[in-house]
C-alpha cells in the first residue's frame, strides 16, 4: 500500500514537472519569437529606396520572414495538451501581433516609395525590386496568419481561461484589429505594384516609340 502511493505521488510529482517545464518552454519560445521579429522589424527600417542594395536588402528581408515564420510553426507543433497561460505569455502574443502590423505597415511605406520613383533609368534598375516587393507582401501575409493561428491554439489549449478571461479577451481584440489593418497594409503594397508595372508598361511601350 506505502509502494503504491509512494509511486503514485513519484508520478504526479513527475508530471507536474513535465508540465511546468513545457509551460515554461512554451514562455521561453513566445519571447523568443517577439526578439526574433523585433529584430526583422530593425531591418526593415534600415531599407531605404532608392538605393544601390534596395533589391538584395528586400531579399534579406523575405529570407529573414521566411525563417520567422517557419519558428512560429515550429512553436505552434510543439504547443502542449494543455497551457497554463500566463500575463507574460498574453504579452508576447500582444506583441507579436503589433510587430507583425508594423511590418506590414512599413513594407506598405516601401511600396509608396517605389511607386513615386520618377527617374526613368531608376524605375526600369527597380523591376527587380518590384517583384521582391510582391513576394514580401505575400510573406508578410501567410507570417500575420502563422501568428494567429498559434495564438488561437494557445488559447484553446489554456486550462485557465476562466481566471484570464478579461485579459484574454484584451488579446484576442488586438489580434482581430491587427489583422484587419495588416490585410489593409497588404492590399496597398500590392496596389502600389500593380500601378508600379503599369508605369513601367507605358514607359517601355514610349520608349518603342523612340
Amino acid at each position: 500500500m506505502l509502494f503504491a502511493l509512494f509511486r503514485s505521488a513519484a508520478i504526479s510529482l513527475a508530471l507536474f514537472f513535465i508540465s511546468s517545464s513545457a509551460f515554461a518552454s512554451l514562455t521561453t519560445d513566445l519571447q523568443g519569437l517577439v526578439t526574433q521579429l523585433a529584430t526583422i522589424r530593425t531591418q526593415i527600417d534600415a531599407i531605404q529606396i532608392p538605393s544601390t542594395t534596395a533589391c538584395v536588402d528586400l531579399k534579406s528581408l523575405d529570407t529573414s520572414i521566411k525563417s520567422f515564420t517557419l519558428n512560429v510553426n515550429q512553436v505552434t507543433a510543439a504547443i502542449p495538451s494543455t497551457v497554463t497561460l500566463t500575463t507574460t505569455d498574453l504579452t508576447s502574443l500582444d506583441n507579436l501581433s503589433t510587430l507583425a502590423l508594423a511590418t506590414a505597415t512599413d513594407a506598405s511605406y516601401l511600396s509608396g516609395q517605389l511607386r513615386n520613383l520618377d527617374d526613368v533609368a531608376t524605375v526600369f534598375e527597380y523591376r527587380t525590386a518590384m517583384s521582391a516587393m510582391l513576394r514580401l507582401s505575400d510573406d508578410i501575409g501567410t507570417m500575420a496568419d502563422r501568428i494567429l493561428e498559434m495564438a488561437d491554439r494557445i488559447l484553446v489549449m489554456s486550462t485557465n481561461i476562466g481566471t484570464m478571461a478579461d485579459r484574454i479577451l484584451v488579446t484576442q481584440r488586438l489580434q482581430n484589429q491587427n489583422i484587419a489593418l495588416i490585410q489593409s497594409a497588404m492590399l496597398t503594397t500590392q496596389t502600389n505594384m500593380v500601378a508600379l508595372s503599369a508605369s513601367l508598361s507605358t514607359i517601355g511601350y514610349n520608349l518603342s516609340l523612340g
